[in-house]
């Protein structure tokens, strides 16, 4: 049984989708972290934001975004069989 679970966390990795909005490169940490919280596997569901607006809070332009599943992300879906899947958001300002 733990063979199983361990090969079925092993497999689940995590996963990422980086937006680039400009080419160079934005630096080496996100400027703005923003976690969206999302239910029943994200199904039918959109979290809507303006990082725009965010960075032009700080007086920047957008860079760069990564949508990603961390690891902690992965974990809580799994611990929730789904029910809650949480995604993390990192943006990047210039």
């Amino acid at each position: 049984m733990r063979c199983i679970i361990f090969f079925v966390l092993l497999l689940s990795g995590c996963a990422s989708q980086p937006l680039y909005i400009k080419s160079e490169s934005p630096g080496a940490a996100a400027t703005l972290v923003r976690h969206q919280n999302f239910y029943f596997m994200g199904l039918g569901q959109e979290r809507p934001f303006d990082a725009k607006q965010l960075c032009a809070d700080l007086t920047k332009e957008v860079h760069r975004m990564d949508i990603s599943q961390t690891a902690s992300d992965v974990g809580w879906s799994w611990l929730t069989l789904g029910i809650y899947t949480p995604r993390t958001i990192k943006i990047y300002c210039r």
